[in-house]
């Protein structure tokens, strides 16, 4: 494996040679480090789905105000123990 000097400027020759080494031993594939992420996308049911609904309208029939997701998630959290996070309401 050849490289250009360009690319290899203000990298040391161990650095590149365990890249190289690594390179050799995986078949050409290289790690990135850092790249991997806990857990996955969560999804709702459609019965969790209908209840949030339903509160998103009561909102705005019964109580005559603006659902925001930090109401959204206090009232849910009170009344039907929802244990999901802002961001998988949003």
């Amino acid at each position: 494996m050849k490289l250009n000097r360009s690319c290899t400027e203000g990298v040391s020759n161990t650095t590149i040679r365990r890249i190289v080494a690594e390179g050799r031993s995986n078949r050409g594939v290289l790690s990135t480090p850092g790249k991997k992420r806990k857990g996955g996308k969560k999804t709702l049911n459609r019965f969790d789905l209908k209840l949030i609904r339903n509160k998103i309208n009561e909102f705005y029939t019964v109580r005559k105000e603006i659902p925001t997701v930090i109401k959204l998630l206090q009232i849910l959290r009170e009344e039907i123990n929802f244990n999901g996070e802002r961001e998988s309401l949003r």
